[in-house]
């Protein structure tokens, strides 16, 4: 029996936290793409994943990695740009445990982070900033008990009269809301938080994945997936940990392999879930239209902050969000599309939501 039907409606679906999950199996693993056979590109210090600005595996080529470093000029500009967005202006806005405690906004797009315990959701979010501090880090998981919401980039340039009697005009940009990580001692109520939040927000522009290349998908994650397919919310996934990375070697002692091959396994892991998911949708969430089918690699540890922070992969990262969110970044600067630009995702009203007794 699957651990959640396919067909399940987001405002219905019920998240099972680890412990109600330990006596169903685990899902079997798909199979191995063709291993990296060459380094992800050539360049100094390229056996470490803070080498490169940007690092994605593409469905086109899913068993190798594509990187970026610093020298190339191409980008250099864009992801500049990217990365002066989220460090002018980084900071802490608000928690809320509900849906009823985040403030009305009607303006501003919304990123969430999503991912379970410990996937090192709090050093992403510094990195993305360029601050250590602006998220607690801890090792201890499930140190996140409440959504937390940043407020990035310039104050967005909004006509008084669009605003609400009373209402001070906005702060930020883009505000990001950090989530309480799934799994590891998360409370049943977790799900209902979350899945009221991705239905019901109407600002919500996406969602950033993160899983860990320490490990393989478990129930947990492929349940976010499936409720973010419901929902119908754009999705971009980043792989976490890429410099913990490591292939198992064979019985013999054999095998193994870099980072790059254990992130291009993930990825590829990854796209046959998200691919399986859409099959069951009935919703326009669909490759490259609900989801990306690029999936980004970072080591946001060995991210450095300021100038240098785009590295470690958090450079393309920052692009991707950025892009998801309505953003255009150029080679002058980061301009917000009109706002007039309409959420395509689907709207549940609360007395369509099923809530767990």
């Amino acid at each position: 029996m699957p651990l959640v039907s396919q067909t399940t409606r987001a405002s219905a679906r019920r998240y099972l936290s680890e412990s109600q999950i330990s006596h169903i199996s685990k899902p079997i693993s798909p199979p191995k793409p063709q291993r990296t056979t060459k380094s992800p590109t050539e360049g100094p210090s390229i056996d470490s994943p803070a080498a490169y600005t940007s690092i994605i595996s593409h469905a086109s080529s899913p068993s190798t990695l594509t990187t970026t470093d610093p020298s190339s000029s191409k980008d250099e500009a864009k992801l500049g740009h990217a990365a002066d967005f989220f460090q002018k202006n980084a900071q802490f806005l608000y928690s809320a445990a509900q849906f009823r405690d985040h403030p009305f906004n009607e303006h501003v797009p919304e990123v969430v982070i999503l991912g379970a315990s410990n996937v090192g959701k709090s050093t992403f979010l510094n990195s993305l900033a360029g601050r250590r501090g602006i998220a607690r880090t801890s090792p201890r998981p499930g140190h996140t008990t409440l959504m937390n919401a940043f407020g990035v980039g310039p104050a967005p340039e909004i006509p008084r009269s669009s605003l609400q009697h009373g209402t001070p005009p906005p702060k930020h940009s883009l505000v990001v809301l950090d989530t309480p990580g799934y799994g590891y001692r998360s409370q049943t109520t977790w799900g209902d938080t979350i899945v009221r939040y991705l239905g019901a927000r109407k600002t919500l522009r996406g969602a950033v994945v993160l899983l860990s290349a320490e490990k393989r998908l478990m129930p947990e994650d492929r349940w976010l997936l499936e409720a973010l397919a419901d929902a119908n919310v754009r999705t971009v996934v980043v792989v976490t940990k890429a410099d913990k990375a490591v292939v198992r070697r064979g019985k013999g002692g054999g095998g193994g392999g870099t980072w790059a091959d254990r992130c291009a396994e993930k990825a590829a892991e990854v796209r046959k879930e998200l691919r399986r998911i859409q099959k069951g949708t009935g919703s326009n969430w669909e490759e490259d239209a609900g989801w990306s089918s690029d999936v980004f690699v970072t080591a946001a540890g060995l991210g450095q902050m300021g100038k240098t922070s785009n590295r470690a992969g958090m450079g393309g990262v920052r692009a991707a969000i950025l892009d998801m969110a309505g953003f255009k970044v150029e080679d002058a600067a980061v301009e917000q599309q009109p706002e007039n630009i309409s959420y395509t995702g689907k709207i549940v009203s609360f007395d369509d939501i099923v809530w767990k007794s």
